[in-house]
């Protein structure tokens, strides 16, 4: 983000102001903004949260800012619609339950650390969609983040009969599995300095925060009574964190 200058002078000078003023700042992406034919690739400055299309609104300027919805017939198929949009192949999938938030939340760091997609399915069998979308990218890897409460055993092995190669990711609790989630992205060598600390009892601050999670590859580590556990402590110490982010 840079300023192009301050009110009453030029960009580049400094100005001194006495009493109140208004400060308006503008933005510019440095990469240019795809089209409705142009998927987001991993690495984009947008990042894939968004694809911009072929529909604009006017922003504070006058200026048409292109924009796109989209969305599946329900959760699982607009799930598989992102990972499509994102990703034209990938050797992994994080596979995690879309009728529960916390597994998913923390699966943002691991997500950016592998350059994967997240899939979603119900509990009880593999849903369609995950099946499409997982073949399509040619994934040989799928990590189920969320113990049997969330993904049940019935899933693995659904997901097994396909020819895929299954790790299950999985604590006794929701805060637990998270803490698992951290040991695992240190594993594979992370680089992030960044901890993050979220509530396990409700999913909007974590939520808020996934996209920075997965961007930056910091992972989320989840309370659920009021305090990190020992466990929790003592991986956060393991792995190195010099700074910690509280949503």
């Amino acid at each position: 983000m840079r300023f192009a200058g301050w009110d009453k002078g030029r960009a580049g000078e400094a100005v001194v102001v006495e009493g109140d003023m208004s400060l308006v700042a503008t933005w510019q992406p440095q990469a240019p903004v795809p089209g409705p034919a142009d998927p987001i690739t991993p690495g984009h400055p947008f990042g894939t949260y968004g694809v911009f299309g072929s529909h604009s609104v006017a922003d504070a300027h006058g200026t048409a800012a292109a924009w796109e919805r989209l969305a599946g017939n329900d959760r699982y198929a607009t799930a598989a619609v992102l990972s499509s949009q994102a990703f034209e192949r990938s050797g992994r999938v994080i596979l995690v339950s879309g009728e529960t938030f916390p597994d998913v939340l923390c699966a943002s760091a691991l997500a950016g650390e592998w350059g994967c997609p997240i899939v979603i399915t119900p509990r009880g069998s593999l849903a369609p969609e995950a099946v499409s979308e997982i073949e399509r990218l040619g994934a040989s890897d799928v990590v189920i983040l969320g113990g049997e409460a969330a993904v049940s055993g019935s899933v693995e092995a659904e997901v097994v009969a396909m020819g895929r190669y299954v790790e299950r990711i999985a604590g006794a609790d929701r805060a637990a599995t998270s803490v698992l989630a951290l040991g695992c992205l240190m594993a594979s060598g992370h680089a992030s300095d960044t901890v993050i600390v979220a509530t396990g009892a409700s999913f909007a601050d974590a939520l808020a925060i996934g996209p920075w999670s997965y961007a930056t590859k910091s992972p989320i580590v989840l309370i659920s009574s009021g305090s990190l556990s020992d466990d929790a402590v003592e991986a956060i110490h393991e792995g190195g964190f010099t700074n910690a982010v509280i949503v």
